[in-house]
């Protein structure tokens, strides 16, 4: 009975949740993860991850997940998906029987820290050519 309540748990997550086996089959999938990979369950399951989606044996989060069995400890990483524009949060957590990959979108979140960026960079150069009260004047005149 935990176990169907683990699923169930799991299926409410917002986040995308992977489970891999030993042999890096993938054994489940939450329906969150089902839309992140934009396919069917039925096609990833029992499928090597490395199969089902080649592009992550070149990745450098294909590294990561490898040392993270390895070496028996948890590992985070951040990718860029450029095909759809987006940013992912990994996370990954070995356990006994193989691993488990949680996948969060961090789109948004990069976006804005990118503004921000370029906001700190323009207040910046504009401190440069016009003083601190200058641009501190125009802020204030701007919000």
């Amino acid at each position: 009975m935990v176990e169907g309540n683990m699923v169930a748990v799991l299926d409410a997550v917002g986040d995308a949740v992977v489970a891999v086996d030993r042999e890096w089959r993938i054994t489940y999938l939450n329906a969150a993860a089902v839309r992140w990979f934009r396919s069917e369950a039925a096609d990833l399951l029992h499928r090597s991850i490395w199969s089902a989606f080649p592009d992550l044996a070149q990745a450098r989060l294909f590294e990561k997940l490898h040392r993270a069995v390895a070496e028996q400890a948890a590992t985070t990483d951040e990718t860029y998906d450029p095909a759809h524009d987006s940013w992912s949060l990994i996370r990954a957590q070995p356990f006994a029987d193989g691993l488990l990959i949680f996948a969060s979108d961090v789109t948004d979140q990069k976006r804005r820290e990118d503004r921000i960026a370029k906001l700190q960079a323009l207040t910046a150069a504009l401190s440069v050519v016009l003083g601190r009260d200058e641009v501190a004047d125009v802020i204030v005149d701007h919000t």
